[in-house]
């Protein structure tokens, strides 16, 4: 398996920032939207904001 799996870097261009995880939580609450919990998690740990 590991003849087939790249390991390359990503560039951080292709990364959300702590300040985009916050917008899309604060635009989510706002609209009344309910993330799934898994992505809502990932996010709040981004953005560094506590549960």
């Amino acid at each position: 398996m590991w003849q087939v799996v790249e390991t390359i870097s990503i560039p951080p261009q292709y990364f959300l920032s702590p300040v985009a995880c916050a917008g899309i939580l604060r635009r989510a609450m706002h609209r009344g939207k309910t993330l799934p919990h898994m992505l809502h998690q990932v996010l709040m740990q981004q953005a560094a904001l506590p549960d």
